[in-house]
């Protein structure tokens, strides 16, 4: 029986790490994709901290830059690279934000 539980609580443990895991990927990937949408709207000008903490917060210019090279964002077009449906929802959701900030 005591090995039996040995079994069942490793068994546990490496659920509770792999969810850990993907809990971790998880956080990395929403970090990315808000990284991408506060670059390309301070290229477009546009007011981007809403309220969270800055997505940039900790990187240095040089990082910043590098991020942009990795993720093809244009500074001469911050929309370059995403297709018509990405554009509509980055548009959409820019515009969304905007009302929020004027209804306050």
């Amino acid at each position: 029986i005591a090995k039996l539980q040995c079994v069942c609580r490793h068994r546990e443990v490496r659920l509770l790490l792999l969810l850990l895991l993907q809990a971790k990927k998880q956080k990395a990937a929403e970090l990315e994709v808000r990284r991408k949408e506060h670059v390309r709207a301070a290229l477009m000008g546009q007011n981007f901290i809403e309220g969270e903490a800055d997505p940039l917060d900790g990187l240095s210019p040089a990082q910043i830059v590098k991020f942009m090279e990795i993720h093809k964002i244009d500074p001469s077009d911050p929309l370059e690279g995403l297709s018509p449906e990405e554009i509509d929802a980055y548009v959409h959701k820019q515009e969304a934000a905007r009302q929020a900030r004027e209804e306050q």
